[in-house]
C-alpha cells in the first residue's frame, strides 16, 4: 500500500522533527531522479557484454596454450628422468659387475695364498686321498 509524500511527511514529522522529516523526503526524491541515471550508468550493456565475453575466450584460448606447454613441458622431464634413470641403472650395473670381478679374484688370491701358506698339510691331505 502506497503512502502518499503528505502522508508520510506527518507521519514522520512528530518522531523526527520537521527539518528532519523534509530532509530525509527530498533525499529520497533526489535518489528516485538519480536512480535511473545511476541504472543506466552501472548496468552493463549488451557491448560491454561481448567484450567481456570475447576477452574470457583469449583468456581460455591463452589457459589452453599454457597448459598444453606446461603438459609438453612435464612430458619432456618425465622423458629425461627416465632416460637418467636408465643411465644410472647401466651404471651400478657395470659398477656391481666389476665388483663381483673383483670379488671372484679376491676369493682366488685367498685360495692361493691359503694354499701357499698351507701347501704342507694340503699336500699331506691330497696324499691321503
Amino acid at each position: 500500500m502506497a503512502i502518499a509524500d503528505y502522508e508520510l511527511y506527518e507521519r514522520l514529522k512528530p518522531k523526527l522533527g520537521e527539518a528532519e522529516t523534509r530532509a530525509l523526503l527530498e533525499r529520497f526524491d533526489r535518489f528516485e531522479r538519480e536512480l535511473p541515471e545511476r541504472i543506466r550508468r552501472e548496468t552493463a550493456t549488451k557491448a560491454d557484454l561481448q567484450e567481456l565475453k570475447a576477452d574470457l575466450q583469449g583468456l581460455r584460448e591463452e589457459f589452453l596454450k599454457f597448459k598444453i606447454e606446461i603438459l609438453e613441458r612435464v612430458h619432456q622431464l618425465e622423458q629425461q628422468i627416465e632416460q637418467r634413470l636408465h643411465t644410472l641403472e647401466q651404471r651400478m650395473e657395470q659398477r656391481f659387475h666389476a665388483l663381483e670381478q673383483r670379488s671372484d679374484r679376491l676369493l682366488y688370491i685367498v685360495v692361493i695364498l691359503f694354499l701357499i701358506f698351507n701347501s704342507d698339510k694340503v699336500i699331506g691331505l691330497v696324499q691321503a686321498l
